[in-house]
């Protein structure tokens, strides 16, 4: 466009420089000072445009660089765009099978806690003063029974027979008053000893605590003796006890 503008200043100026003779020739005539004068500002004129034509050149080429620019941005954002919109499904997703499992496991739960046996027990010596020593090992029936939730406790023989299939939370305390024996207990499964807890004599009062998680067949019987030559004591306020309850069915 440029080019076209400078072509058509330069017939202008051809133009004006020749002048007409009387019988139709065209004469060239010599430029005067006003129309050299002219010239320079037609000259200045077009260097300005010039300038101008190259300024906007520059601006035009950055505006299209930051188009560009814009372009390849708006692209990014579209990616990032469609990756969290695939994040975003991906977590509902994630969030509905969680919630399903939640859901599925509440349920198995509460039909598990509804369905499953409820077994436990505590009870005490029920008996007052002295328990002992005898020459032999004897079963201790702990007959004051304070909780027996399932029966499966027996205050006659002291033994605790499991109904079911399960781990057992067992407690057992053992009490000497001024004590010139030793005080303890033996605990068994079936016939099987698993432990004894006891204490030396000291002239005081002594009294001894064991507990044991443990688990039991359907049948399996727990019970506690007192070794020979043991002797406990108690009046009536639960010094000496035997506790037991189902932590979960198996």
């Amino acid at each position: 466009m440029s080019t076209v503008i400078v072509a058509v200043l330069l017939v202008s100026l051809h133009q004006a420089a020749a002048i007409p003779g009387d019988q139709g020739e065209v004469k060239l005539t010599t430029l005067t000072e006003h129309d050299e004068y002219c010239k320079e500002d037609v000259c200045k004129e077009l260097r300005q445009l010039r300038d101008s034509m190259a300024e906007l050149k520059v601006h035009m080429q950055q505006n299209k660089d930051q188009i560009e620019q814009i372009r390849a941005e708006n692209e990014a954002l579209k990616q990032k765009l469609a990756l969290t919109e695939y994040d975003v499904g991906n977590i509902k997703n994630e969030d509905a099978n969680t919630s399903s499992q939640l859901l599925k496991k509440t349920q198995h739960d509460t039909l598990y806690s509804l369905d499953s046996p409820k077994v436990a027990f505590s009870a005490g010596s029920g008996y007052h003063g002295d328990f002992g020593p005898f020459n032999t090992d004897v079963n201790m029936v702990f007959s004051n029974v304070l909780t027996n939730i399932g029966n499966a406790y027996s205050p006659n023989t002291g033994v605790f027979r499991a109904p079911v299939k399960g781990v057992y939370h067992f407690t057992f305390t053992v009490f000497g008053l001024r004590n010139q024996h030793f005080i303890g207990a033996k605990f068994f499964k079936n016939d099987h000893l698993y432990f004894q807890a006891h204490d030396v004599p000291q002239g005081h009062h002594e009294s001894v605590t064991r507990t044991i998680n443990l688990l039991l067949e359907q049948g399996d019987e727990v019970f506690l003796k007192l070794q020979a030559n043991y002797q406990l004591y108690d009046d009536g306020n639960l010094y000496n006890s035997f506790d037991g309850f189902l932590l979960y069915p198996l």
